[in-house]
C-alpha cells in the first residue's frame, strides 16, 4: 500500500485492521478536483479484493461525505481478474455459473420460468456490483436444456432454492445496500448506482421519428439538480409520463451516467420511479402574524429566485397582511409589488439593502515616510493550481526589483513543487 492510499483510508475512517485488505493496492490515479470539492481516484490491485473490503470502502466513503467531507469518485484497476469466482461465491452463492475468461463473460443457466424469476434479481444486483468495482466481466442469463440424467439434479436444486429463500432475500437486501446508495443529488457522481429524492421543477417533451414521446424530467433537492429521460413504449405509456409534472416529488433509483450530448453532465438512467406524497403545506396558526422585513426577490442578482407574485400568493395562504421588500441595491420589484398588493388587499413596505463605504477608504497599509518618486519597488507575481486559497497551492513565484527611474536592479523566478497534482489547465 502506498502512503497516499493509506492516508486516504485513514481519512475516511478505516482503522489499521480494516485497511489490511488494501495492503497490496495503491493509487494509480489521483486528481484533486478542488473546484467541485472532490477527489477522483483509481485504486490498482493485483486482483479482486474481498467483497467485504469493497462494501466497507463504499460505506466509509458514503459516511464520510454525509458527515461533511469532500466527495470521492472511485474506480479500480486490476493486474489480473482470475479470482472472479471468489466474488461470485458471495454475490450469487446459490447459482452455478460458467465463466469464459477470454470473452470476459459469466453465464448463469436456468431451466424454467420459476428459477429465472428467482435468480434474475440476484444476478442483476451482482452485475451492478461488478460494474461499480470496474470489472470487465459481464453477466448473462441463458436458458438451458438438460438431458434426462440431470432432471433429479434440477429438482434437487429447486428444492434447495425453496429452503433457502429467506437467506437469499437477506443476501439480496445486503447487496442492494452495497450497490445502491441513497444520497443527495450533489453526490451522485460518487457512485455508479444511486437513490435520490427530488421535486420536479422542469420538463421537456419532444416527439421521436417513430412518433413516440420523449420526456426529459429535471429534479432538484436542497443541494443540487439533475435529470433523467423517459421514452414512451408499451412498458411506459403516455399516461404514466404525464404523471411526472412540475411540482411532483419523486424517488428515483438508477444508474449514474455522463450525458455526451450535454457536455458530460451527470444524469440518471432510472430503473424505478416512485411518486412521493406531497410535502405538507406549512401553516401559520399564530394569532398575531409576523411581518417579513427582509425579503429578496429575483431582482436581487445571485441572491433571489422568487417573484413578487409568488411571495404574495404564499404570504396570503399563511394569513399575512404585509411584508417588506429589501432587494440588493435595486428597486425594480416595486411596481409588481404595488399591483400585487392592491389586488390582494395587502400592504407592502418599500425598502432596499444599500451598500455603504467609508468616506475615506484605506488603500495603503503599513505606510512609511518616504517619497514615492524616489523609492525602489519590488513587483512580484505568483501562479497557483487554482483560485482557492484553501485547496490550491503556489506553483511559481517571480519578482523584479526596479528603481525610481524604472531600471531593473534584480530579478528572481522559480517554480514550486506542490503537494498535489497539477491540472492540465494549469500546465497550459
Amino acid at each position: 500500500m502506498d502512503s497516499k492510499l493509506e492516508r486516504f483510508l485513514l481519512k475516511i475512517g478505516f482503522n489499521d485492521k480494516e485497511k489490511e485488505s488494501f495492503s497490496s493496492s495503491f493509487f494509480s490515479n489521483l486528481i484533486n478536483d478542488s473546484e467541485n470539492n472532490r477527489i477522483i481516484v483509481t485504486i490498482k490491485s493485483p486482483h479482486y479484493l474481498p467483497y467485504s473490503a469493497y462494501k466497507l470502502l463504499f460505506d466509509k466513503c458514503e459516511s464520510f461525505v454525509n458527515n461533511g467531507g469532500f466527495s470521492v469518485q472511485l474506480s479500480f484497476e486490476y493486474e489480473k481478474e482470475d479470482n472472479i469466482t471468489d466474488l461470485l461465491d458471495v454475490l450469487c452463492p446459490y447459482y452455478k455459473e460458467e465463466i469464459f475468461p477470454k470473452e470476459k463473460k459469466i453465464i448463469y443457466f436456468y431451466t424454467n420460468q420459476e428459477i429465472l424469476d428467482d435468480m434474475s434479481s440476484t444476478i442483476t444486483k451482482a452485475s451492478d456490483f461488478l460494474s461499480s468495482i470496474s470489472s470487465t466481466y459481464s453477466i448473462y442469463m441463458q436458458e438451458s436444456v438438460f438431458s434426462d440424467d440431470t432432471i433429479l439434479e434440477d429438482l434437487d436444486t429447486e428444492h434447495k432454492l425453496d429452503s433457502i429463500s429467506y437467506s437469499n432475500r437477506q443476501r439480496e437486501y445486503e447487496l442492494d445496500q452495497a450497490n445502491y446508495h441513497e444520497v443527495k443529488i450533489k453526490d451522485i457522481n460518487i457512485y455508479s448506482h444511486v437513490i435520490v429524492e427530488g421535486k420536479i421543477f422542469k420538463t421537456d417533451s419532444k416527439t421521436s421519428k417513430k412518433n413516440t414521446l420523449i420526456k426529459t424530467i429535471y429534479i432538484a433537492d436542497s443541494t443540487y439538480a439533475t435529470y433523467f429521460t423517459l421514452f414512451e413504449s408499451k412498458y411506459r405509456t403516455i399516461d404514466e409520463l404525464d404523471q411526472y409534472e412540475v411540482g411532483v416529488k419523486v424517488k428515483v433509483k438508477g444508474k449514474v451516467t455522463r450525458d455526451d450530448f450535454n457536455r458530460g453532465q451527470p444524469c440518471i438512467i432510472p430503473s424505478s420511479i416512485v411518486i412521493l406524497p406531497k410535502d405538507e403545506e406549512k401553516i401559520d396558526d399564530a394569532p398575531e402574524k409576523r411581518v417579513e422585513l427582509h425579503l429578496h426577490t429575483k431582482m436581487s442578482t445571485l441572491d433571489g429566485v422568487t417573484s413578487v407574485d409568488e411571495y404574495i400568493k404564499k404570504l396570503k395562504t399563511l394569513g399575512h397582511t404585509s411584508f417588506a421588500i429589501t432587494d440588493h441595491g435595486v428597486v425594480q420589484a416595486f411596481p409588481a409589488a404595488f399591483l400585487g398588493t392592491q389586488k390582494n388587499d395587502m400592504k407592502v413596505i418599500y425598502g432596499c439593502e444599500l451598500y455603504m463605504v467609508d468616506k475615506k477608504r484605506k488603500f495603503i497599509y503599513n505606510p512609511s515616510d518616504r517619497v514615492l518618486q524616489d523609492a525602489t519597488f519590488v513587483i512580484f507575481d505568483t501562479e497557483t493550481t487554482g483560485l482557492s486559497c484553501k485547496y490550491n497551492r503556489l506553483i511559481e513565484f517571480g519578482a523584479v526589483k526596479v528603481d525610481a527611474k524604472g531600471r531593473k536592479l534584480d530579478e528572481v523566478d522559480f517554480f514550486i513543487r506542490p503537494d498535489q497534482k497539477i491540472s492540465k489547465f494549469s500546465m497550459e
